[in-house]
């Protein structure tokens, strides 16, 4: 699951800019954030890039195949935990993912 977030921040995002992990601890929960400086995801595709095959418009040509967000919920929500993004198109992308402690 973190590796395939880390791989995403990579993929999409200039070589120069760092990726960072940050994890916290919240009231039963252990939240890890995944915070890339990359391309960014479109406002109005935040709700659809956990959708199996989706790809966001603004994606470089190539890129994979669109299973990875999804397939990286699934291995979330089967842990019990939840996944969430924000992202600033041209500034990068925060996956927080929320596990049970």
């Amino acid at each position: 699951m973190l590796l395939d977030l880390i791989e995403n921040a990579d993929k999409y995002s200039p070589a120069d800019r760092p990726i960072r992990l940050v994890m916290h601890l919240g009231e039963g929960v252990l939240c890890i954030d995944v915070i890339d400086q990359g391309i960014g995801i479109p406002q109005d595709e935040l709700e659809t890039v956990f959708e199996r095959f989706h790809r966001a418009s603004n994606a470089p040509e190539r890129t994979g195949s669109g299973l990875g967000l999804s397939v990286v919920k699934l291995l979330v929500e089967g842990m019990g935990g939840t996944i969430g993004v924000r992202s600033r198109l041209g500034e990068g992308s925060c996956f927080t993912v929320s596990l049970p402690r």
